[in-house]
């Protein structure tokens, strides 16, 4: 009994020289949301290619640019708020940068609209930061697979560009 009244009274006596070594903090602060941002206005984008011959798709006949505009809110703190682009959607197969396309009338899954961002492939689901001032070039090109024979027909594929804050 009396070692644990012993072990007891040093337990004790130790927890007191730690409680000496301690002072309270008080953690606080703002949260805030960047200002925000829309992409033409809220309106959809439509590129239209035309007639696309199918033995003319290589990556770089049909290129269209894609007209766009971020407009930003001002932040009237001035925040240092990094800006991101990306463009969301179902890649194909053999083409991380191209949106897989639909053929209509067909199953073929070998036509694809690769998008650029500044001249380089813009890989779908990936964000690239960008400055606020002037925005990059955006551009579509149809692709095929590789030794791919596409059919005829009106074809269509959807994606969604997406800005925001990081």
């Amino acid at each position: 009994m009396r070692k644990l009244f012993s072990l007891m009274l040093l337990m004790g006596l130790t927890c007191q020289a730690y409680a000496d070594n301690t002072a309270p903090m008080t953690l606080h602060g703002t949260l805030i949301e960047p200002p925000p941002c829309s992409i033409n206005g809220g309106q959809d984008t439509l590129v239209d290619f035309g007639t696309v011959g199918t033995s003319r798709v290589n990556g770089e006949n049909y290129k269209q640019v894609i007209g766009y505009t971020i407009v930003c809110e001002e932040d009237p703190d001035n925040h240092p708020w990094l800006l991101g682009l990306s463009v969301t959607g179902t890649s194909t197969s053999f083409d991380t940068a191209a949106v897989q396309a639909q053929v209509d009338g067909s199953s073929s899954r070998d036509l694809g609209i690769r998008m650029l961002l500044g001249g380089k492939a813009f890989v779908l689901n990936k964000r690239v930061d960008i400055s606020q001032g002037p925005q990059p070039i955006l551009q579509a090109v149809p692709v095929q697979a590789p030794g791919a024979t596409l059919p005829e027909g009106d074809f269509h594929a959807t994606a969604t560009l997406l800005a925001d804050y990081e």
